[in-house]
């Protein structure tokens, strides 16, 4: 019985070891096939193995976890590869915002689609639209992937600022990405 503690001792050290160099999620999987070994030798061994086969038992498993780290670290490797050709893509084709303004009255409902790169946009429009001395009723954003989806609704004193703040803050979206 000292043998098994021995061994689950060594494997202990082992999955220490892998945690220190792989994510939890993979360290998780080692763990567990771990304690798999560990209830299998203590439910097949009936009788004491000697010292020697302990370590040599110990050893082999030590060896196979090496085995499984390394085609983890591969994976790994392989995947951040993956990713960082697709940021690489992602970041040449960046698209620019895109406005959709609808006046109903005194009513201005807005919307914006931003990238990644132009998150600030959504902050510049509503001080604009502060600027031009529209009241702001709503302003609310969703994520989804990598776009932002802005909806600015606002109010304006006389339905002709309606159009100009309209024709204005489409220019001006439109002008600020032309620098991007």
């Amino acid at each position: 019985m000292v043998g098994i503690w021995m061994v689950l001792a060594i494997a202990v050290g082992v999955v220490v070891i892998v945690f220190k160099v792989m994510e939890v999620g993979m360290v998780t999987i080692v763990v567990r096939e771990m304690l798999v070994l560990v209830v299998t030798t203590m439910v097949v061994v009936e009788e004491p193995f000697s010292l020697s086969d302990q370590l040599q038992e110990a050893t082999n498993y030590i060896k196979t976890l090496e085995m499984k780290l390394e085609k983890m670290k591969d994976k790994k490797n392989r995947l951040l590869e993956i990713q960082r050709e697709n940021m690489s893509m992602n970041k040449g084709g960046s698209k620019p915002p895109q406005i959709e303004i609808q006046q109903m009255g005194l009513a201005l409902v807005i919307g914006l689609i931003t990238g990644l790169d132009f998150q600030f946009m959504f902050k510049e429009c509503i001080r604009f639209l502060l600027e031009e001395g529209a009241y702001i009723v709503s302003a609310n954003y969703i994520v989804s992937g990598d776009s932002f989806f802005h909806t600015i609704h606002c109010q304006v004193e006389e339905s002709s600022n309606g159009a100009r703040i309209s024709e204005r803050l489409k220019m001006f979206v439109y002008d600020s990405c032309a620098f991007y």
